[in-house]
């Protein structure tokens, strides 16, 4: 019989890719200096590694979800 794994192990299991800030500028579809600008200000937290700045997939989308929520997108 298997056993189920719980997120935290299966995180382990599978490597998640890192994303660049230039595929993050693609999916969140604005510039690079955006990302930059959204991780300076605390808004996407970021993977360091020597100077390359990198960002995992959940992170992203958890920033897109805390968007979600936003109460002035129907301000245009």
């Amino acid at each position: 019989m298997a056993t189920a794994t719980t997120t935290t192990e299966a995180s382990q299991d599978i490597p998640a890719k890192l994303l660049t800030e230039k595929e993050v500028a693609s999916i969140l579809n604005c510039c690079e200096k955006t990302v930059s600008t959204l991780r300076k200000n605390g808004k996407i937290r970021c993977v360091k590694l020597g100077v390359a700045v990198r960002y995992t997939p959940e992170e992203i989308r958890r920033f897109i979800d805390s968007q979600m929520n936003q109460d002035d997108c129907s301000a245009n």
